[in-house]
């Protein structure tokens, strides 16, 4: 499925579900479509780019919540700032750099395969999972 027919997708579930403040919403949505890993300021400042306008920061957060309810929305917490992403491919995991703040996505069939030894061993049924993995980008390390 391309990524218009998944966003157009999103959006119907959203805008069906809560018509309130559907212009907003939608512009923040496609935002957070369009631009991966992307903080509550970042949103702010691309919305206010592309729109010429300001949105209040409430109408993100409430927006940024709604998602989350319906899990289309992942949060990267990292201690500077928390980043957002939407839930797209669930199958990936993050490895921040504690420096700069640049987030890598990696994919690993070690990891698929270890979750699936996990939920055997202790007779889970595994819905997903979140790893984050923190360290010093190569760059970062060039600096000192």
């Amino acid at each position: 499925m391309s990524e218009d027919k998944i966003f157009s997708s999103f959006l119907n579930i959203i805008l069906s579900r809560n018509s309130k403040n559907s212009t907003p919403r939608e512009r923040i949505l496609k935002i957070l479509f369009y631009n991966k890993h992307i903080s509550v300021n970042e949103i702010q400042k691309i919305y206010k780019n592309l729109h010429k306008k300001s949105v209040n920061i409430s109408t993100i957060y409430q927006t940024l919540n709604l998602l989350q309810s319906y899990n289309f929305l992942t949060t990267i917490k990292h201690s500077k700032t928390n980043k957002y992403e939407i839930n797209i491919n669930l199958n990936h995991d993050h490895i921040i750099c504690s420096k700069c703040g640049k987030i890598v996505e990696f994919r690993d069939d070690d990891l698929q395969d270890l979750e699936i030894q996990i939920s055997q061993k202790y007779n889970f049924l595994v819905e997903g999972h979140i790893l984050l993995l923190d360290g010093i980008c190569f760059e970062c390390l060039n600096k000192n």
